[in-house]
């Protein structure tokens, strides 16, 4: 999926939040504060256009599941808010994705702040819509319509939203099952699909996902595939594992070990941490539940506030100054 390259510089704005409570005397911690420096590698990709706004929202939301439900909303808004500030000022309706990419970014936004489900189902339908466009026009790819379905789906146990739901599901099926007709992409991408289209199931699904797993540590090795790839891979083959019936989970456990380890060790052999590398790395790290220890020692070397030849000095902003509530964007 192609996304625009974006020059104009984004200051992520830290909304004042909740505390959690001192404990034994400490001083509170500001837990969005902390997500927000964890999500800084990805935010800096993002804005530097080498972070595409799909993977963006993986990173993110990689995040936010590690925290308190007032923290990650809270989070949440911070970061969308952002983000569709951006996308919206860079106002490139020509740019390959742009248009399906703010559709979404609104929606995440309204959803973080709690949206009706009426509200959601409206920005749904735009972003897929306008996804959908760019897969006619060839610059998006089956997989990429499908997995932007994902991310904007109800919630399950929601009977307003069943039948849409549905629906969505029934097109996600389709659009793998169109990749496989097409033969486009990598193997172990091809082998992703034929598990998301649920053409293959069960222990034979659980083969093939260890397979596509295999097959993208090997395309990470010659430098064809990125350790987004193998984690993207490793995530599917864990939730195939975690889906057997209990009667056949007798070796998951011990595979699953085996993928984590060879996830660990594909994430050990990123060294240099520009671009989105630090940001993927922090992503994997985060799926093998390291320590903060472990993150602690790839620091981010590059300068963050370097500005391109020609491109005008940025204007230091006051983080209190910015009020990520409702007025800061306006939804339709």
């Amino acid at each position: 999926m192609f996304t625009a390259t974006f020059t104009v510089a984004l200051v992520l704005a830290q909304a004042p939040v909740e505390a959690e409570p001192a404990l034994g005397g400490s001083p509170p911690v500001d837990v969005v504060g902390v997500a927000l420096q964890e999500a800084g590698p990805a935010t800096s990709a993002f804005r530097r256009g080498l972070l595409p706004f799909a993977d963006y929202v993986a990173h993110v939301e990689s995040v936010a599941s590690g925290l308190g439900n007032d923290a990650s909303a809270a989070f949440r808004a911070t970061i969308y808010a952002d983000a569709e500030r951006r996308l919206a000022a860079f106002r490139q309706p020509a740019a390959e994705g742009w248009a399906a990419d703010l559709a979404e970014a609104r929606f995440q936004l309204a959803r973080s702040r709690g949206a009706t489900s009426s509200q959601l189902n409206s920005l749904a339908r735009r972003a897929v819509a306008l996804r959908e466009a760019d897969l006619r026009f060839g610059i998006a790819s089956p997989v990429a319509l499908a997995e932007t379905i994902v991310r904007v789906m109800p919630e399950e146990g929601d009977p307003a939203t069943a039948e849409q739901r549905a629906a969505m599901e029934r097109t996600v099926r389709r659009c793998h099952a169109e990749q496989l007709r097409l033969g486009v992409g990598r193997s172990d991408q091809l082998a992703l699909s034929r598990i998301r289209s649920g053409e293959v199931q069960g222990l034979a699904a659980v083969v093939l996902a260890d397979r596509a797993f295999e097959e993208a540590v090997r395309y990470q090795r010659l430098g064809t595939a990125s350790l987004f790839d193998v984690t993207r891979a490793f995530v599917v083959a864990r939730e195939v594992l975690n889906a057997l019936p209990e009667g056949e989970r007798f070796a998951a456990v011990d595979r699953l070990g085996t993928l984590r380890r060879r996830l660990e060790s594909a994430a050990g052999s990123v060294r240099d941490p520009r671009g989105r590398n630090e940001a993927d790395v922090r992503l994997a790290l985060r799926l093998l539940d390291e320590s903060r220890t472990v993150r602690a020692a790839r620091p981010v070397e590059y300068d963050d506030t370097a500005v391109e030849p020609g491109a005008p000095a940025e204007v230091p902003v006051d983080p209190t100054s910015i009020n990520p509530g409702p007025e800061t964007t306006k939804l339709p």
